[in-house]
């Protein structure tokens, strides 16, 4: 499982849930996940309200 990255509205919402600053950002927008640092918590996921954040199995 991994989660995808789709265009990012840069509305701040994931940067506020993510404990361990797995989220990669270019600028105020998500460009990628760090996967050493996430723990598939999937809260980044939960409060995306653009659903530019995607969950893939």
């Amino acid at each position: 499982m991994y989660i995808a990255v789709t265009s990012c509205k840069a509305c701040g919402a994931c940067r506020d849930v993510c404990e361990v600053d797995a989220l990669i950002f270019q600028g105020s927008r998500v460009i990628g996940i760090d996967y050493d640092k996430c723990n598939l918590c999937l809260k980044c996921v939960k409060v995306c309200k653009n659903n530019s954040l995607i969950v893939v199995d």
